[in-house]
């Protein structure tokens, strides 16, 4: 529930954190690019990014992404974004419960760490018991789904939701590493 509560909170707060460094980006369906060429990148293990916090009152989250192809469907802010199969993406406090939504991980043009995004709605949205436990995650009870689309609302429906860099160094050059050697593999710049 904290986690759900997080990306409502999120969601609600992402026209007032547009444009900050440290904060979300938050691209509009309006503004994405179909990629003419789609490239797919399989992901053959699930990368999970830590997130250690500095208060007592914020619990230690995780997300990540789970295994799998993740092909480059739209560009925009600079770089690609990678889609992944549903509910890829996955986010909660360290070792409890996590949510499932629709992300990705997208890749820098000039060459920069990839960083993760999801997809703001609900469609496909999954829990699972933990991060170990995501090959058989349920879908979302009504009741939580609603309170995820009502916290989203529908006008942040589509919208791709761009993280900051992540602080978990580890996570962030094995996904750059995969990134690269695929790339490298076909020529892909």
């Amino acid at each position: 529930m904290v986690t759900l509560v997080f990306f409502a909170l999120l969601t609600l707060a992402l026209p007032a954190m547009a444009g900050r460094a440290d904060r979300p980006l938050v691209f509009k369906p309006s503004a994405l690019v179909p990629v003419e060429n789609p490239v797919t990148i399989m992901l053959a293990e699930q990368i999970r990014f830590d997130e250690r916090s500095t208060s007592w009152a914020v619990p230690d989250m995780e997300m990540g992404l789970r295994a799998g192809d993740y092909v480059a469907t739209v560009a925009a802010g600079g770089g690609v974004f990678y889609l992944g199969p549903d509910a890829a993406f996955y986010r909660g406090n360290a070792g409890k419960q996590m949510n499932l939504l629709r992300g990705g991980f997208w890749v820098p043009d000039d060459g920069g760490e990839p960083r993760l995004f999801w997809v703001v709605g609900i469609e496909g949205a999954r829990v699972a018991k933990d991060s170990q436990h995501l090959a058989s995650a349920s879908p979302m009870k009504p009741q939580r789904l609603g309170l995820l689309a009502a916290l989203s609302e529908k006008r942040q429906e589509g919208h791709l939701v761009l993280f900051p860099p992540a602080v978990d160094r580890i996570a962030t050059e094995k996904l750059g590493q995969i990134v690269r050697n695929r790339m490298a593999s076909d020529g892909t710049p």
